[in-house]
């Protein structure tokens, strides 16, 4: 063994979780590969998201036709963004903040789209019931 593979070997190694050198995040380093995909936390509470990872371009889904995209754009994007735009102790510290806007991001979906069942549901009932007709919702709209 050369002098070279003695010192690399007697480094210690840091802990799973614990950042070595140039990984902190906040600091705009690079984002460490395994942190890489979704982020349905940006997708789903965009700009909330966006305020409490300090990633100001979520403000974009306010522009119509933009946030169509910006939606999109975020998910893909949310974890670099946070990375690099927020202060993390450690990769374990990064996953479960976002583990926990992925689970309430993905809570806010589910009970969006359960209200709009719902709501169709109803409409649908009260069309079939007879309770309303399409001649009814006509003269009701204000033009």
């Amino acid at each position: 063994m050369d002098e070279k593979e003695k010192v690399e070997e007697a480094a210690p190694q840091a802990p799973a979780g614990v950042p070595t050198a140039g990984t902190v995040s906040g600091v705009n380093g690079p984002m460490p590969a395994e942190l890489h995909g979704w982020s349905w936390g940006a997708f789903c509470l965009t700009w909330i998201w966006g305020i409490a990872n300090s990633s100001y371009l979520a403000f974009l889904c306010f522009i119509p036709f933009v946030n169509v995209v910006m939606v999109f754009v975020l998910g893909a994007k949310g974890n670099e963004w946070a990375w690099q735009n927020r202060k993390f102790e450690s990769v374990a510290q990064f996953k479960e903040v976002q583990k926990a806007w992925t689970t309430w991001g993905l809570v806010i979906l589910g009970i969006s789209i359960l209200m709009t069942i719902l709501s169709w549901g109803a409409i649908i009932a009260l069309f079939a019931s007879g309770a309303i007709d399409a001649d009814t919702v006509n003269n009701t709209i204000v033009y």
